[in-house]
């Protein structure tokens, strides 16, 4: 309404008068030149008259700056067509009613220019224009700019409002007096004083409510017009008292003075105050006694403050030592000062980083990790005010962390590149991974066992087999708490078919997972075979070979005396030939303990340079006129090298070899002979290895009916035989198998049931050309030299001495390696010859041997022995020993003997 009279005073002003929001007649009447002349140009405000068709009759120059529309453009117009907003607001029904003789005021619209583009508030009054006749010939209106009046009064309500909700919301009591009486109060102040709405306090004194402690301190605040926060005490109806803040200005309300305050209950701020004081007391303890860094600091770097564990990290004394000398984080602290640069652009995007891991400086230079938590700090106004963080120094963490990832590092190439497969396999019974050595060795990756039932369906194909596996493994989870790893052996069905022999150790970890070491040991189970076969012929040898020494000591009595008594008889004697049927009853047996000795590895009797192209072919030719239905083929190798070997000895062992494959082709077949040059790089595994060297390899291969695993690695053991293919009988192979091994070679045999056996044979090669062969002297060669005999055996003694005087020497006996040496210290003057014993009890013939080459470097020694040229024999001759005969020996064979050793030039 105030507004409303002040538009009707300016129409007055400008000549129109306004009463009782009626025009004026006179005004009405005068003309529109005449308005337009007095009024329309002068105005700063618009005046627009309409005819009855709402067409456009003036426009004065306010409203061109309005609309930015000339009168040209406007004049003789429809208003709503070029103003539809008039429509919307209204404003032609208002036009309308003044056509009628109304005076009406339009409330206030607003309008873009679509010109200017600006948006503007306003106010229109709609008068009726009428002629000298007093006839409405039209509508005159006054349009006022109330923009900034709309922006004053909408700022005021939305401050009222808001005004009028915060004091209905406010925790605090607002209260407004004058003269210290209430005019206006808000909920709250009526609770705080004990009312329950505000109508009950309005005309109260206030001072009702002041303490009387506080009444004179309350009047002089408001007698000295004091503004701002003071405290007092209040008292509520019931008389109640209570802290409060009270905080006044002076306002003008309803056009008189008046004091408007705030009143707040500190009864909770006292106390929040003194808790704010503990709690700050408890932060800064926290703070300064942290066991990790805490800082606040600028966003370019510089350090705001910083706590003793901080400084301690960093290598400082004191937190102030540390925020004296760190000025600039990034260049002093950290190692890459780029990285806060990105940790600042992370702050700006994200507010916040956790658990940033980057290396520090310490104040002597040395590099730590340390870990940050840290975040921007902004006010309401989002400024950034500072950056807060905390360092918690993970370098000890971080070396253990390296050390992990080594460990692991040096675990993964351990078990990637273990010589053992290596399996996991988690509680679920699913495998988690396998090393390339498991399948290797088995042929299996996770596609094809995925868990445990599938390995055990594969590995274990046989039902009953598998099941007794499965037991071991049951036994072994129930236990494993009371155990420790186990070795678990199983025969295991690889991928191609094939069987293993596999030992497992499964580790139970803390996880509930298995770790399951694998080791492929079929070969050494082989390998473990071999050596319990090769023990077991070494003992049975050891045994042949005392039998063979002994009865070679009783063949050597037997062969003396009949060579004695041939001697002493015409051949013409009737026993004579019975004398013959002795010696050859007696080299049959010496032939037994040849074989005997040939199996106790010790059958090298005599040790020649040989070609074996041309032992081959003798025997080979030799079988043949045996055997008619087996051809055979014969593959040698021209310039075969030389083999030192004792020739009868290959000779039996090539003939085994050929009556062996005849009994595997009972009716007929082919026989394939082969040999050739090899060289071994590398050793081989065996019992011996066969060492690095030049070898002779012979090939025996039949096409009979094979062998099955079980018989081929049973072979070569004596006496073991098979009825089906009678294989192996006798000391056959068993004696084949030492006889090469006595030759430092190696006899090995391939074989499958129907398809064949193929025996190879590996002789070290010789560079020694085949010397001529003598043929034996059919009489005897006497002398008269000095022979010491010695022989721990009675009979041997008494034969040997015979046969010696027969033959001219002189004979001194001893029956012990010791007597012997104190003979030949008393009488080596007059001995020519020692024939030796080599085992004797006490001092055997080695140490014998030794015993006489002190008293004379030049002693010349025949060694003598039911052994065989072998082991201890072949080293005494080594050291010196001039000639070695084997027991039993003929009279012609020790007459030669003699002769060659005694008619050698020194």
């Amino acid at each position: 309404m105030k507004e409303e009279k002040e538009t009707a005073r300016t129409i007055n002003a400008e000549a129109f008068v306004v009463r009782d929001e009626k025009l004026d007649a006179k005004a009405c009447k005068m003309t529109i030149k005449e308005f337009g002349s007095a009024i329309l140009e002068g105005l700063a405000e618009g005046i627009v008259i309409y005819d009855r068709d709402l067409r456009y009759l003036a426009w004065n120059p306010f409203m061109e700056q309005l609309t930015g529309l000339t009168v040209d453009q406007v004049l003789g117009h429809y208003a709503p067509s070029l103003f539809p907003h008039m429509t919307a607001c209204g404003l032609d029904k208002l036009i309308k009613r003044a056509f009628k003789g109304e005076t009406t005021h339009s409330p206030d619209f607003s309008y873009e220019s679509p010109v200017k583009g600006t948006l503007t508030w306003l106010s229109a009054v709609y008068a009726p224009y009428r002629n000298s006749d007093g006839e409405i010939i039209g509508v005159i209106s006054l349009l006022r700019d109330v923009t900034e009046r709309k922006r004053t009064e909408q700022a005021l309500k939305e401050s009222e409002e808001r005004n009028r909700y915060l004091s209905d919301l406010a925790f605090e009591g607002i209260v407004v007096h004058q003269d210290f009486h209430v005019v206006e109060a808000n909920a709250t102040f009526a609770r705080l004083v004990g009312y329950e709405s505000p109508d009950e306090i309005v005309g109260r004194n206030v001072l009702s409510w002041v303490h009387p402690l506080f009444v004179d301190q309350v009047k002089g605040e408001v007698r000295d017009g004091y503004e701002g926060t003071y405290s007092v005490y209040l008292q509520r109806k019931d008389e109640t008292v209570f802290p409060a803040e009270l905080n006044v200005r002076k306002v003008f309300y309803k056009g008189r003075d008046a004091r408007v305050v705030a009143v707040r209950d500190i009864t909770d701020k006292k106390w929040a105050e003194e808790a704010l004081r503990m709690a700050e007391a408890r932060y800064r303890h926290l703070f300064e006694n942290a066991m990790m860094g805490i800082f606040q600091s600028t966003v370019k770097g510089k350090l705001m403050d910083a706590n003793q564990a901080l400084a301690s990290i960093l290598g400082f004394s004191s937190p102030e030592d540390l925020i004296s000398s760190v000025k600039d984080m990034g260049r002093q602290l950290y190692v890459e000062p780029e990285q806060r640069k990105h940790l600042i652009r992370l702050l700006e995007k994200q507010g916040s980083v956790q658990g940033l891991e980057i290396n520090f400086y310490r104040k002597d230079k040395s590099i730590i990790w340390v870990s940050m938590n840290i975040r921007m700090v902004r006010n309401s106004q989002g400024n950034i005010l500072y950056l807060q963080g905390i360092v918690e120094d993970i370098t000890e963490r971080k070396s253990a962390e390296d050390a992990l990832i080594k460990e692991k590092e040096r675990f993964r190439v351990l078990v990637e590149e273990s010589p053992f497969g290596v399996s996991m396999i988690g509680s679920d019974g699913r495998y988690k991974y396998i090393n390339p050595k498991f399948s290797e060795i088995f042929g299996y990756t996770l596609e094809d066992i995925p868990n445990g039932r599938e390995w055990f369906r594969r590995a274990y194909p046989d039902p009953d087999y598998r099941c007794r596996v499965i037991a071991s493994w049951k036994h072994y989870v129930m236990n494993r708490r009371y155990e420790k790893s186990p070795l678990l052996t199983h025969e295991v069905i690889c991928k191609d078919g094939t069987e293993k022999s596999i030992q497992f150790r499964p580790v139970a970890m803390g996880t509930g997972d298995f770790l399951i070491i694998y080791e492929d040991f079929t070969e050494r189970k082989r390998l473990e075979e071999q050596l319990r076969q090769s023990e077991k012929l070494e003992a049975i040898g050891t045994l042949a070979g005392g039998i063979a020494h002994d009865f070679n000591n009783l063949l050597m009595g037997i062969q003396g005396y009949t060579s004695i008594l041939q001697l002493s008889l015409n051949s013409s004697h009737p026993d004579y030939e019975k004398l013959d049927k002795i010696q050859a009853l007696t080299e049959s047996g010496s032939d037994l303990t040849r074989q005997l000795l040939g199996f106790a590895r010790g059958g090298k009797y005599e040790v020649k340079p040989a070609d074996l192209n041309d032992i081959l072919t003798a025997t080979s030719s030799m079988f043949g006129r045996t055997r008619k239905d087996i051809a055979i083929h014969r593959d040698f190798q021209e310039s075969l090298w030389t083999v030192e070997v004792d020739r009868s000895q290959i000779e039996q062992v090539l003939l085994n070899l050929y009556v062996n494959a005849g009994q595997a082709m009972p009716g007929g077949g082919q026989l394939c002979l082969g040999a050739e040059n090899v060289v071994i790089k590398e050793s081989s595994l065996g019992f011996p290895p066969m060492q690095p060297g030049n070898y002779v390899c012979v090939t025996v291969k039949d096409t009979g009916v094979g062998m099955d695993e079980r018989t081929r690695q049973r072979v070569f053991e004596p006496f073991f035989t098979t009825r089906e293919m009678r294989r192996g009988t006798g000391l056959g192979l068993a004696s084949a198998y030492g006889i090469i091994q006595g030759h430092g070679g190696w006899i090995d045999v391939d074989s499958e049931e129907g398809s064949g056996t193929t025996f190879r044979v590996y002789l070290p090669a010789s560079g020694k050309e085949i010397e001529a062969v003598q043929k034996p002297a059919d009489e005897v060669a006497k002398g008269d030299e000095t022979v010491l005999l010695v022989d721990d055996e009675d009979i041997n003694i008494e034969v040997v001495r015979e046969i010696l005087e027969i033959l001219g020497y002189g004979v001194i006996a001893a029956k012990s390696g010791q007597e012997a040496v104190d003979i030949f210290r008393e009488k080596s003057a007059m001995i020519d010859l020692v024939l030796l014993d080599m085992i004797m009890p006490g001092m055997g013939g080695g140490d014998t041997f030794d015993a006489l080459k002190d008293i004379d470097p030049g002693v010349k020694v025949i060694l003598s022995s039911g052994y065989s040229l072998h082991g201890e024999a072949s080293r005494i001759m080594g050291r010196g020993c001039a000639a070695f005969i084997q027991k039993p020996y003929r009279i012609q064979d020790l007459s030669e003997k003699l002769r060659e050793v005694l008619d050698k030039k020194p």
